[in-house]
């Protein structure tokens, strides 16, 4: 799955913000909220919380 590269790559980039100039630093760290942003629309469109409680049935979000 796409998400499962995205997620990967997330982590990797979070991994690395120890070893990055601080110059860089700043915009490694806006990347890598940008990817666990993109991750967590995927997933609220895709209507995929099962962990949540809700498994194969349509979650109205805006009733909570």
């Amino acid at each position: 799955m796409a998400d499962d590269g995205l997620l990967h790559t997330a982590e990797l980039l979070k991994t690395a913000l120890p070893y990055v100039d601080v110059k860089s630093r700043l915009t490694l760290e806006l990347l890598v909220k940008l990817y666990e942003l993109i991750i967590c629309m995927r997933n609220f469109t895709n209507n995929d919380i099962s962990a949540c409680g809700f498994e194969n049935e349509k979650a109205d979000i805006k009733q909570y």
